[in-house]
């Protein structure tokens, strides 16, 4: 059988030591912790029993019974501070709501201006004039409402009537 090498041996074949030597510092080690002083455990207060309570059941209890957290920095609480927190949750929500909205407005017209671009390229005139009026509606009502900047709803009509006018003289 081929000699083993590198690891996997464990630590005696590794650190080259003799049998008899590491049975010796086994005993040694045992001799050690035998003469060492048993450390005392911090007495730990007595506990009141508990009584055990259903998860799902409600259990009353006297305020006097409660304790506050005494690693709660704050004891204090401003009113005006508060009530402003109040109001940044209550914006925050508005923000997320409309963010939603223009994403989905936003979503939307790209999927009619591609929908454009594919008719321009099946040579479908047609069907493009359709879609670049729908695009123009949706991208001028974007624009009105603050989606997207009225500069950019401009650009964006200007490029798609410039490839319709295009594809139309071909």
């Amino acid at each position: 059988m081929a000699v083993k090498r590198g690891l996997g041996r464990g630590l005696n074949d590794l650190l080259s030591v003799s049998e008899d030597e590491a049975k010796q510092a086994k005993k040694d080690a045992k001799a050690v912790s035998k003469k060492a002083p048993a450390v005392k455990e911090k007495e730990k207060p007595v506990e009141k029993p508990k009584k055990e309570v259903d998860e799902s059941s409600e259990v009353m209890v006297k305020v006097t019974d409660i304790e506050p957290n005494p690693n709660q920095p704050r004891t204090n609480f401003n009113e005006d501070a508060l009530n402003e927190l109040a109001e940044s949750i209550k914006r925050i929500g508005v923000i997320e709501k409309k963010t939603a909205i223009n994403r989905r407005v936003k979503n939307s017209l790209k999927g009619i201006i591609k929908g454009f671009e594919r008719a321009v390229a099946a040579g479908d005139i047609d069907t493009a004039k359709e879609k670049l009026a729908l695009a123009e509606k949706k991208l001028m009502k974007a624009a009105a409402k603050g989606t997207i900047h009225k500069n950019a709803a401009s650009r964006k009509v200007s490029r798609l009537t410039k490839a319709f006018n295009k594809a139309k003289a071909e």
